[in-house]
């Protein structure tokens, strides 16, 4: 498989399980009232966030943020073309 694909495969899949778990557990606390639902959605986010950048390091380097996409490029570690495929996905 190419390259550019593994990259922008992981990127995507890795955004779409934050939104799909952060949104999930927003959905689950709608009726709990108080910080628990807070603290449950805040939980869900990081989990997400430790477990798809751990497993997208490897291949893409766990930029699921466009902005640290951009930022990479800025330091001049990742090319015009992979930082915008990364941020497409």
């Amino acid at each position: 498989m190419d390259k550019n694909i593994k990259i922008g495969l992981a990127e995507f899949i890795g955004t779409f399980a934050l939104c799909f778990f952060g949104a999930g557990s927003i959905v689950m606390t709608a009726d709990v009232v108080g910080a628990g639902a807070l603290i449950t959605v805040a939980a869900a986010h990081a989990i997400a966030l430790i477990v798809f950048i751990s497993g997208t390091m490897y291949i893409s380097g766990g930029q699921l943020n466009p902005a640290v996409s951009l930022g990479v490029f800025l330091a001049k570690k990742q090319s015009g073309s992979q930082m915008v495929l990364c941020m497409i996905a």
